[in-house]
């Protein structure tokens, strides 16, 4: 790490050796509160902040490797294109199965208007739940 004091340092290089261990002090102290910080970043809260809590995750996550001098390692999103994806084609599909029920029209306006919000670019956590629960 740094020098350790052996009795015959002049005063320039003491000077030198207090500033190190104030700097590694303030280093550890700063580590420790952005270690906190990412935990409670990385609490689940209600859908709307979840988004917005991973980027600050995320970000904090990038300020302690540059810091430790390691890579990053973020937190993924849970709405992935794969979700999307499988959720649009379930619900293309349900909407073509409640066309041909007589009495599916009901059925049919809902998912279309549930599709017609994935169409319009509305890509939150609510909409992927909406698309999801569709039988």
């Amino acid at each position: 790490m740094g020098q350790v004091y052996n009795g015959e340092m002049n005063g320039e290089q003491l000077l030198n050796l207090a500033v190190q261990k104030i700097a590694q002090e303030q280093n550890e102290e700063l580590l420790q509160n952005l270690r906190r910080l990412v935990e409670d970043q990385d609490q689940t809260g209600t859908s709307e902040s979840e988004e917005y809590m991973r980027g600050l995750y995320n970000g904090t996550e990038y300020m302690i490797a540059m810091i430790e001098g390691r890579e990053p390692v973020y937190k993924e999103s849970p709405l992935t294109e794969e979700r999307w994806t499988a959720a649009v084609n379930n619900a293309n599909f349900m909407l073509k199965e409640y066309q041909n029920i007589p009495t599916g029209t009901f059925g049919a306006i809902t998912i279309a208007q549930t599709i017609s919000r994935y169409e319009n670019g509305e890509r939150t956590k609510e909409l992927l739940d909406d698309l999801e629960a569709i039988e």
